[in-house]
């Protein structure tokens, strides 16, 4: 073995893992895990014993423009502060209540992109010590395609972007564009650009991708979630730029109650 070429390959490789994360671009980040952005400990939990409404059981919901952290102005890594969504009663909820089961996802990371549920037990969660038994499973068949509940096995506590993108770590909601070159034409207008991948997308190599959520909520109730964008009134991929404007995100979900074990809608 050539020693010194082993080390230089290294070097090399390690150099450009520093650049990738001083570039003050989209998703500027090294790697997406469970570890999370950490808990608050600050504030008292919360808990929420007021039933789910029953009506926004079986129902298909949309979710459009949910603003993620737009006044950020931080360093040029790019993280952005959490904001949190209740699934169950369809609307944000206040950082206030980081450590309540009143929300069942969290946006938070490089331009929010890595999606965290509300865990009370998992110390990465920004729910830890509070009351939520949220997880969340991915998967690689269509939103339509995904009718019964996975195995309680399956369930993880965070998603982020996509192994076919730049950044991404095995399957992820959304695949970052880099170059422009992995879907678009590598113009300039299409160089780091985010797509979610709820509806399927058609890569330059030919492979088509797709992801749906399940979710457990805070609460125990499960939802299926088809993220559709992170650009401000923009659902087509041909009309995402690399100045549209973001983090909003546009969704679709439908809840079913705890003891479901498919999706339905009626």
């Amino acid at each position: 073995m050539n020693v010194m070429y082993t080390i230089s390959t290294w070097l090399n490789r390690f150099s450009l893992i520093l650049l990738a994360c001083s570039l003050p671009l989209w998703f500027m980040a090294c790697g997406g895990s469970d570890d999370g952005p950490g808990p608050d400990p600050d504030p008292d939990p919360v808990e929420d014993t007021t039933a789910v409404d029953n009506g926004m059981f079986y129902k298909l919901h949309r979710v459009e423009n949910f603003a993620g952290d737009t006044e950020y102005d931080g360093p040029v890594d790019g993280k952005r502060a959490a904001i949190y969504f209740s699934l169950e009663n369809k609307e944000g909820v206040k950082a206030s209540y980081q450590k309540s089961n009143l929300w069942d996802l969290s946006f938070s990371g490089i331009a929010n992109s890595d999606i965290d549920v509300n865990n009370g037990s998992v110390r990465s969660s920004l729910g830890y010590g509070a009351t939520g038994v949220g997880a969340i499973y991915i998967t690689d068949r269509s939103f339509e395609e995904v009718t019964d509940i996975p195995d309680e096995s399956q369930f993880r506590y965070r998603v982020s972007l996509d192994e076919n993108g730049a950044f991404g770590n095995g399957l992820g909601w959304a695949l970052y564009d880099w170059g422009g070159e992995i879907v678009a034409d590598a113009s300039y207008e299409k160089q780091h650009v985010a797509y979610a991948l709820g509806n399927p997308l058609t890569l330059n190599n030919g492979k088509n991708l797709v992801r749906t959520l399940v979710v457990k909520t805070a609460k125990g109730y499960y939802a299926k979630i088809k993220m559709i964008s992170v650009y401000k009134d923009i659902s087509d991929p041909e009309n995402m730029m690399r100045n549209s404007t973001y983090p909003y995100f546009t969704f679709e979900y439908v809840l079913v109650p705890g003891d479901s074990e498919t999706f339905e809608i009626r």
